[in-house]
C-alpha cells in the first residue's frame, strides 16, 4: 500500500476504526451487570482498533461518546463515522458495577494490502470536498489498460473485506495485468467535505464519477486510451451516461437494466415478493399500487409526502414496496435520486455510443431479475449503426457474482463465508478476455 502525495493539501485522514463488536442490552444482561440504563454491551475488542488502544475492554457497556448517547449499533456506526484518525473524544462506559470515563484516541481504518500488486490511496477534488480513490496497480511501469469501476445503488464504502465479491473481482483483474480504479461516493469512506450520502441526488453522484475519470490522466501507469468502464447494477445505468462525456475503450456491465424504473420496478416486485412469503394475490395488489406510486413519483415528480396528502391509502404500499421512512427516504435514499434514474433515455444513449459493450447477467440474479433487460440492452447496441455488444449469461450465478443452485440458495447465502468459496471466476475471466480482444483488434 502507498499513499499518493499529489494533492497540495494534507492527505485525507482515514475514517476512524473503533474496532468493537457489540450486542444490544436486555433485562438479563442488565440484571447480571447491575446496570439499568441504555447502551451496548461490547462483545469483542479488535486488536489495533481505537477501543483497544484506549483501554476499553470486552464486557464494558458503552453508554455514550462525545456526550452523545448510544442506544443501537446504528447509533454507534453513525457516530463513529464522524471521527477520523488522530481525533479524540470522551466515552462513558459501565464497568464492574460503576460508571467510568475513558478518553478515546481514534486510530484509522487499516489500509488494504497485497503481496501481488500495488494498492495506491489517492484523492481528487470534487465540488467543495475531496473524494477518496483507491487504485489496484500491477507491478511494473505500465502503462496498463484500466478498469474504472462504478458501484451500484446505496451508500456504502468501496473498501470491502478480503472475500467480498468486489474485492475478489478486482484481485482477479489486476493479477491479469489490468489496473483497477475504484472511487468512493461523496461522503463515503475517507471522502470529506460532503453532506449525508443518502441526501445526494443522482446527478451529483455522476458528477463525482466524472471528476474521478478526469483524474486518471495524473497517472503515468494508466493508458488513458484503454480505459474500460465496469458498471455493476445501477453502475450499469451510470456507465453509458458517463461515456457521453468521457469515451471509454469499452463498457462492461453486470446485473443492470435498460428500461425506465417506472416500468421495471413493478415487475421486480411481482418477481421478488413471493420469495419473502407474500402470496400471489397480495403481490399483484402491491405491484398495481406500486405502478400507481411510481406514476406520481417518477412521472409527475411528486414527493412521497405530496402523494400521501392526496392518497393516504397508499402508505402501506410505500412501506411494503419501497422501505419508506415516513418522510423523503425510499430504500435508504432520497426519493429524488430514484426519480432521476428515469431522467435518462437509456436505449437512446446506448444506441449512440460507438464503443464495444460486454453485457453479463447471472442466471439467479435476484435484483436484476428479468433477463429481458440485459438481452434487450445487447440488442439495442447491436442494432445501432456502430454497435458491438456481446451478451453472456452466467449459469448459476447471483447478483453478487457468486455461484448458487437456485434463487433461494443465493438469498440464504449472502455472507462472507459463502462468498469466499463460491465467487464465479468466469466474471473476471470473461472481462479480461473481452478487454484483450479489443486491444488486439487495434
Amino acid at each position: 500500500m502507498q499513499l499518493s502525495m499529489k494533492s497540495q493539501n494534507a492527505p485525507l485522514k482515514r475514517k476512524a476504526d473503533l474496532g468493537i463488536q457489540s450486542i444490544p442490552l436486555n433485562d438479563s444482561i442488565q440484571a447480571l451487570l447491575g446496570y439499568s440504563g441504555k447502551g451496548l454491551l461490547l462483545s469483542t475488542i479488535k486488536n489495533g482498533g481505537s477501543a483497544a488502544h484506549s483501554g476499553i475492554k470486552k464486557g464494558d457497556i458503552l453508554i455514550s461518546i462525545a456526550n452523545k448517547s448510544i442506544t443501537s449499533a446504528a447509533d454507534l456506526k453513525e457516530l463513529t463515522n464522524t471521527f477520523r484518525s488522530g481525533d479524540q473524544a470522551s466515552a462513558q462506559i459501565w464497568r464492574n458495577g460503576k460508571p467510568k470515563t475513558i478518553q478515546i484516541h481514534f486510530t484509522g481504518m487499516p489500509f488494504e494490502k497485497s503481496d501481488n500488486y500495488e494498492i495506491i490511496y489517492d484523492e481528487y477534488a470534487y465540488d467543495e470536498g475531496r473524494i477518496r480513490s483507491i487504485i489496484y496497480k500491477p507491478f511494473g511501469k505500465g502503462p496498463f489498460p484500466t478498469v474504472f469501476f462504478i458501484q451500484g445503488f446505496g451508500c456504502y464504502s468501496v473498501e470491502m473485506p478480503k472475500y467480498h465479491p468486489y474485492t475478489q473481482l478486482f484481485d482477479a483483474l489486476v493479477q491479469s495485468g489490468v489496473t483497477v480504479v475504484k472511487t468512493e461516493k461523496p461522503a463515503m469512506g475517507d471522502s470529506e467535505g460532503y453532506c449525508d450520502c443518502t441526501q445526494n441526488d443522482l446527478h451529483y453522484e455522476i458528477g463525482a464519477h466524472k471528476a474521478g475519470l478526469h483524474s486518471l490522466s495524473n497517472y503515468h501507469f494508466i493508458d488513458t486510451t484503454q480505459v474500460f468502464f465496469w458498471g455493476h447494477s445501477l453502475g450499469g445505468v451510470i456507465a453509458p451516461v458517463l461515456a457521453q462525456d468521457y469515451k471509454p475503450a469499452g463498457i462492461a456491465v453486470y446485473g443492470t437494466v435498460v428500461r425506465p424504473w417506472q416500468e421495471f420496478l413493478p415487475q421486480m416486485i411481482r418477481f421478488q415478493m413471493p420469495f419473502f412469503g407474500m402470496d400471489y394475490a397480495q403481490t399483484d395488489t402491491l405491484a398495481r399500487k406500486s405502478t400507481e406510486i411510481l406514476f406520481h413519483l417518477l412521472g409527475e415528480r411528486k414527493s412521497p409526502v405530496e402523494i400521501l396528502d392526496i392518497k393516504p391509502e397508499l402508505r402501506p404500499y410505500f412501506e411494503k414496496g419501497f422501505m419508506y421512512d415516513g418522510k423523503d427516504m425510499l430504500w435508504g435514499k432520497h426519493w429524488k435520486y430514484l426519480a432521476q434514474i428515469d431522467d435518462f433515455n437509456l436505449p437512446l444513449i446506448w444506441s449512440q455510443l460507438n464503443v464495444p459493450v460486454l453485457v453479463m447477467h447471472g442466471e439467479f440474479d435476484f435484483e436484476s431479475c428479468l433477463e429481458f433487460e440485459p438481452k434487450r440492452l445487447a440488442e439495442i447496441v447491436n442494432k445501432s449503426p456502430a454497435g458491438e455488444a456481446r451478451y453472456i449469461k452466467l449459469k448459476g450465478t447471483t447478483h453478487s457474482f457468486v455461484k448458487a443452485k437456485s434463487y433461494e440458495d443465493g438469498l440464504k447465502n449472502r455472507n462472507m463465508g459463502y462468498f469466499k468459496d463460491n465467487f464465479n471466476q468466469e466474471i473476471p475471466d470473461e472481462t479480461v478476455a473481452w478487454i484483450r480482444s479489443i486491444i488486439n483488434s487495434k
